[in-house]
Protein backbone atom coordinates (compact mmCIF):
# COMPACT_ATOMS: atom_id res chain seq x y z
CA UNK A 1 0.00 0.00 0.00
CA UNK A 2 1.20 3.29 -0.75
CA UNK A 3 1.08 5.61 1.89
CA UNK A 4 3.84 8.55 1.40
CA UNK A 5 4.40 10.43 -2.14
CA UNK A 6 6.84 12.67 -3.01
CA UNK A 7 5.69 14.70 -6.21
CA UNK A 8 8.21 16.71 -7.30
CA UNK A 9 11.78 14.52 -7.15
CA UNK A 10 13.95 16.83 -9.84
CA UNK A 11 16.35 14.10 -11.56
CA UNK A 12 18.86 15.77 -13.72
CA UNK A 13 21.60 14.03 -16.16
CA UNK A 14 24.97 14.89 -14.59
CA UNK A 15 26.12 15.91 -17.91
CA UNK A 16 25.53 15.21 -21.52
CA UNK A 17 27.39 11.58 -21.49
CA UNK A 18 24.57 10.37 -19.41
CA UNK A 19 22.57 10.91 -22.33
CA UNK A 20 24.40 9.95 -25.45
CA UNK A 21 24.22 6.35 -25.20
CA UNK A 22 20.76 6.66 -26.18
CA UNK A 23 21.56 9.08 -28.87
CA UNK A 24 22.49 7.32 -32.65
CA UNK A 25 26.14 8.00 -32.91
CA UNK A 26 25.41 11.20 -35.69
CA UNK A 27 23.61 13.04 -32.46
CA UNK A 28 26.76 11.49 -30.33
CA UNK A 29 29.26 13.21 -32.28
CA UNK A 30 27.01 16.57 -32.95
CA UNK A 31 27.09 16.60 -28.83
CA UNK A 32 30.67 15.97 -28.89
CA UNK A 33 31.90 18.20 -31.59
CA UNK A 34 29.67 21.27 -30.43
CA UNK A 35 30.10 20.92 -26.51
CA UNK A 36 26.93 20.97 -25.89
CA UNK A 37 25.68 20.91 -22.46
CA UNK A 38 22.41 19.41 -20.79
CA UNK A 39 19.61 22.24 -21.68
CA UNK A 40 18.62 24.04 -18.36
CA UNK A 41 15.55 24.73 -17.66
CA UNK A 42 15.67 27.19 -14.93
CA UNK A 43 17.06 30.88 -14.86
CA UNK A 44 15.92 32.40 -11.15
CA UNK A 45 18.62 33.02 -8.78
CA UNK A 46 19.74 30.48 -6.73
CA UNK A 47 20.50 30.76 -3.13
CA UNK A 48 22.16 27.59 -3.18
CA UNK A 49 24.28 25.66 -5.91
CA UNK A 50 21.43 24.31 -8.58
CA UNK A 51 18.97 25.42 -6.17
CA UNK A 52 19.33 22.04 -3.86
CA UNK A 53 19.71 21.30 0.06
CA UNK A 54 22.98 21.22 1.03
CA UNK A 55 23.25 17.80 1.50
CA UNK A 56 21.34 16.28 -1.65
CA UNK A 57 24.98 16.35 -3.41
CA UNK A 58 26.17 13.06 -4.02
CA UNK A 59 29.31 11.95 -2.50
CA UNK A 60 30.54 11.58 -6.48
CA UNK A 61 30.65 15.36 -6.74
CA UNK A 62 28.23 15.60 -9.28
CA UNK A 63 25.09 18.20 -9.50
CA UNK A 64 22.18 16.71 -6.97
CA UNK A 65 19.56 14.44 -8.38
CA UNK A 66 22.43 12.97 -11.11
CA UNK A 67 22.87 9.35 -8.30
CA UNK A 68 19.40 7.35 -8.04
CA UNK A 69 21.53 5.34 -5.40
CA UNK A 70 21.73 8.10 -3.38
CA UNK A 71 19.16 9.59 -3.99
CA UNK A 72 17.29 6.50 -2.98
CA UNK A 73 18.33 6.10 0.68
CA UNK A 74 19.22 10.27 1.07
CA UNK A 75 15.23 10.85 -0.02
CA UNK A 76 13.64 7.72 -0.23
CA UNK A 77 14.75 5.52 2.35
CA UNK A 78 15.60 8.40 4.97
CA UNK A 79 11.86 9.87 4.70
CA UNK A 80 9.71 6.25 4.27
CA UNK A 81 8.84 7.66 0.88
CA UNK A 82 6.87 4.71 -1.02
CA UNK A 83 6.69 6.74 -4.20
CA UNK A 84 8.30 9.40 -5.76
CA UNK A 85 7.70 11.19 -9.06
CA UNK A 86 10.69 11.94 -11.21
CA UNK A 87 10.08 15.32 -13.25
CA UNK A 88 13.52 15.96 -15.10
CA UNK A 89 13.27 19.35 -16.15
CA UNK A 90 15.43 19.11 -19.10
CA UNK A 91 14.51 21.81 -21.41
CA UNK A 92 14.10 19.90 -24.75
CA UNK A 93 11.32 22.76 -25.75
CA UNK A 94 13.90 25.37 -25.46
CA UNK A 95 16.26 23.84 -28.72
CA UNK A 96 14.90 25.29 -32.05
CA UNK A 97 16.46 22.38 -33.83
CA UNK A 98 13.54 20.22 -33.91
CA UNK A 99 15.62 17.14 -34.35
CA UNK A 100 17.83 17.58 -32.39
CA UNK A 101 14.39 18.74 -29.26
CA UNK A 102 12.73 15.24 -30.35
CA UNK A 103 16.34 12.31 -29.77
CA UNK A 104 17.00 14.48 -26.89
CA UNK A 105 13.24 13.94 -25.58
CA UNK A 106 13.45 10.78 -26.36
CA UNK A 107 17.25 10.37 -24.80
CA UNK A 108 15.76 11.88 -21.66
CA UNK A 109 13.10 9.35 -21.45
CA UNK A 110 15.41 6.32 -22.08
CA UNK A 111 17.93 7.47 -19.54
CA UNK A 112 14.77 8.14 -17.05
CA UNK A 113 13.61 4.55 -17.50
CA UNK A 114 17.20 2.80 -17.30
CA UNK A 115 18.67 4.90 -15.12
CA UNK A 116 16.38 5.62 -12.67
CA UNK A 117 12.90 3.72 -12.40
CA UNK A 118 15.32 0.12 -13.53
CA UNK A 119 17.56 1.04 -10.32
CA UNK A 120 14.55 1.74 -7.53
CA UNK A 121 11.35 0.22 -7.90
CA UNK A 122 9.94 3.08 -6.19
CA UNK A 123 10.52 6.48 -8.97
CA UNK A 124 7.73 6.83 -10.75
CA UNK A 125 8.89 8.63 -14.68
CA UNK A 126 7.39 12.00 -16.04
CA UNK A 127 7.40 11.82 -19.85
CA UNK A 128 9.42 14.48 -21.26
CA UNK A 129 7.82 16.44 -24.20
CA UNK A 130 9.00 18.53 -26.61
CA UNK A 131 6.50 21.27 -26.96
CA UNK A 132 7.84 22.73 -30.57
CA UNK A 133 6.50 19.88 -31.99
CA UNK A 134 3.44 18.75 -30.22
CA UNK A 135 2.78 15.69 -33.30
CA UNK A 136 6.21 14.49 -32.04
CA UNK A 137 5.41 14.43 -28.30
CA UNK A 138 2.03 12.49 -28.97
CA UNK A 139 4.18 10.02 -30.40
CA UNK A 140 6.75 9.95 -27.06
CA UNK A 141 3.66 9.69 -24.96
CA UNK A 142 2.16 7.16 -27.23
CA UNK A 143 5.22 4.75 -26.94
CA UNK A 144 5.87 5.30 -23.07
CA UNK A 145 2.00 5.12 -21.48
CA UNK A 146 2.66 1.48 -22.16
CA UNK A 147 5.18 1.45 -19.28
CA UNK A 148 3.21 1.94 -15.88
CA UNK A 149 6.40 3.46 -14.29
CA UNK A 150 5.59 6.14 -16.52
CA UNK A 151 2.73 8.47 -14.47
CA UNK A 152 2.04 11.80 -16.46
CA UNK A 153 3.22 13.75 -19.31
CA UNK A 154 6.03 16.71 -17.80
CA UNK A 155 5.51 20.34 -19.38
CA UNK A 156 7.98 23.11 -18.33
CA UNK A 157 5.54 26.01 -18.12
CA UNK A 158 8.10 28.58 -20.19
CA UNK A 159 7.03 28.01 -23.99
CA UNK A 160 7.02 29.59 -27.07
CA UNK A 161 3.12 30.27 -26.71
CA UNK A 162 0.53 29.48 -24.29
CA UNK A 163 -0.94 25.89 -24.02
CA UNK A 164 -4.32 26.61 -24.07
CA UNK A 165 -3.84 27.05 -28.12
CA UNK A 166 -4.73 24.56 -30.80
CA UNK A 167 -0.84 23.57 -31.66
CA UNK A 168 -0.61 22.18 -28.41
CA UNK A 169 -3.53 19.90 -28.18
CA UNK A 170 -1.91 16.80 -29.77
CA UNK A 171 -0.64 16.55 -26.85
CA UNK A 172 -3.50 16.96 -24.55
CA UNK A 173 -5.27 14.57 -26.51
CA UNK A 174 -2.76 11.81 -26.30
CA UNK A 175 -2.13 12.56 -22.67
CA UNK A 176 -6.15 11.94 -22.22
CA UNK A 177 -5.97 9.09 -24.39
CA UNK A 178 -3.49 7.39 -22.10
CA UNK A 179 -5.15 8.56 -18.85
CA UNK A 180 -2.24 10.53 -17.97
CA UNK A 181 -2.45 14.03 -16.15
CA UNK A 182 -0.27 16.50 -17.85
CA UNK A 183 1.93 18.37 -14.91
CA UNK A 184 3.71 21.71 -15.57
CA UNK A 185 6.69 22.88 -13.88
CA UNK A 186 8.39 26.28 -13.56
CA UNK A 187 11.79 26.18 -16.33
CA UNK A 188 11.98 25.85 -19.86
CA UNK A 189 12.63 28.33 -22.58
CA UNK A 190 10.45 30.41 -24.66
CA UNK A 191 11.46 32.85 -27.54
Amino acid sequence: VIKLIDADVHNYPASMQDLTPYLSHRWQAYVQQSGMGVPGASMYPKVFAAAARRDAWPPNGNQPGSDPQFASVQLLDEWSIDAAILNPLVAVSALHNRDLANVLMRAVNEWTANDWCAADRRWRGSIVVNARDPEASAREIEHWAKDKRFVQVLLLVRSHAPYGQREFRPIFRAAAKAGLPVGIHFGGGGD
